[in-house]
């Protein structure tokens, strides 16, 4: 594969023309490259958001992909745009916030460097916007086959910012854990708890007895949305492995309020 596919990703929305505005500066520069929008739904300066949401990119994207990403509330301040190549041959353009943390934990990086060559921008970039003038205009550049080496001096990876994300545990026989996404379509809440951490599932089925932000629930444990009744509630095992929560046909999140970064604590009970 050459280096023509661009992953996107921002927090602009899709309500105006500002996503298709950095896509076309992209396709000016590189004609031929494909771009793939991961989300521009972020919300608004929400970097830990971002984070999670490039957390599996990597791992699915082909190599040499471009990841393309900003939500950048400290634009046209002294915050740098970094190029972060990994292992698997892929190059993250991001500002450094924080928001390539999730990314770099998932498939290790090899070098990085800050975006300064005037060439890979559009240059003088505009202050309330270096998502289009520097991170998009560098993908585009990266994807078109500018060396990645020439865009700016090397970085100590160490230097890099990384998000303080919370780590789910075990205390007094329950797990506990965070909201760190809503699965906004759905209404779907999901947590960092990785299933394991529940301990053994009953084997007459079981129940999740979970405190969210201080509320008590109680789910059954279900392989499927179809286990339950219509606009019933459930706890799940998410296609990222983790335990999640939801509504058959339902959304849970708006009808108890649930936000990201609520704590959750959990535990499993027999339902026999």
């Amino acid at each position: 594969m050459t280096r023509k596919m661009i992953a996107f990703l921002s927090d602009v929305g899709s309500r105006d023309d500002a996503a298709a505005i950095c896509k076309g500066l992209m396709m000016s520069i590189c004609p031929d490259c494909t771009i793939i929008d991961i989300s521009h739904d972020v919300r608004p300066f929400d970097v830990v958001e971002g984070a999670y949401y490039l957390k599996e990119i990597p791992i699915w994207y082909p190599p040499e992909t471009i990841i393309s990403a900003y939500v950048y509330p400290e634009t046209g301040s002294g915050v740098p745009t970094v190029a972060i190549r990994n292992e698997k041959g892929q190059t993250l353009v991001v500002p450094d916030n924080g928001l390539a943390t999730c990314a770099i934990r998932s498939v290790a990086p090899l070098a990085a460097y800050d975006v300064t060559e005037k060439s890979v921008m559009s240059f003088p970039p505009t202050p309330t916007w270096y998502g289009r003038d520097v991170v998009a205009a560098a993908a585009a550049h990266l994807a078109a086959g500018y060396p990645v080496e020439q865009v700016g001096p090397a970085r100590d990876l160490d230097s890099l910012t990384l998000l303080d994300l919370s780590e789910p545990s075990v205390r007094n026989g329950a797990a506990e854990g965070e909201i760190i996404r809503i699965d906004s379509a759905y209404g779907n809440v999901w947590t960092n708890i990785t299933i394991d951490l529940l301990g053994d599932v009953p084997e007459s089925g079981a129940v999740v007895v979970t405190e969210i932000a201080k509320q008590s629930y109680k789910f059954p444990l279900c392989d499927t949305f179809g286990q339950v009744g219509l606009h019933e509630p459930l706890a799940y095992v998410s296609s990222r492995g983790q335990l999640a929560f939801g509504l058959n046909q339902g959304n849970l999140a708006s009808l108890h309020n649930i936000e990201r970064g609520m704590p959750v604590r959990a535990h499993l009970i027999s339902s026999g």
